[in-house]
């Protein structure tokens, strides 16, 4: 693939996805949890990344390791989140995901599923087998990349 090819994968990738989100009525449901945005990116990269450093949790998500220890802080706060020293360097504190914080990844990524599901059901039935081949392809695709 050339890097005009790859320029245009992103681009369209970059555009597909916003008019969903959009649509997407979450605050009613981060404000049940008490999550802004910020700690929502958190968790999921918690989720995804399991045990972090403070300054590694604010690399990936874009933080100051300040404001990233204040979200953690508020995540420590709500129960959604762990402090363990590192076995292999006392000086470190690695941050993990709760069991209440695995709950509510998996209750967020539920409630989310049925946001989508409600917005896409008004799609006609052809659309929804074209958007479902894509999907599919593209997950096969990226998953790739692990």
């Amino acid at each position: 693939m050339n890097e005009n090819e790859l320029d245009i994968v992103v681009r369209t990738l970059q555009e597909s996805f916003p008019p969903l989100i959009k649509k997407m009525n979450t605050g009613d449901y981060m404000q049940e949890y008490q999550l802004t945005p910020t700690l929502s990116r958190i968790l999921f990269t918690l989720k995804y990344h399991k045990k972090q450093s403070l300054s590694e949790l604010g690399a990936r998500v874009g933080l100051t390791t300040s404001n990233c220890s204040r979200a953690v802080d508020r995540l420590f706060e709500l129960g959604y989140i762990e402090r363990n020293e590192d076995q292999n360097d006392r000086r470190r504190t690695l941050i993990t995901l709760s069991s209440s914080g695995e709950k509510l990844i998996a209750d967020l990524r539920r409630k989310f599923r049925q946001e989508i599901k409600k917005h896409l059901s008004g799609l006609s039935q052809e659309d929804i087998r074209l958007l479902k081949e894509a999907s599919q392809q593209i997950h096969r695709v990226l998953s790739k990349l692990n």
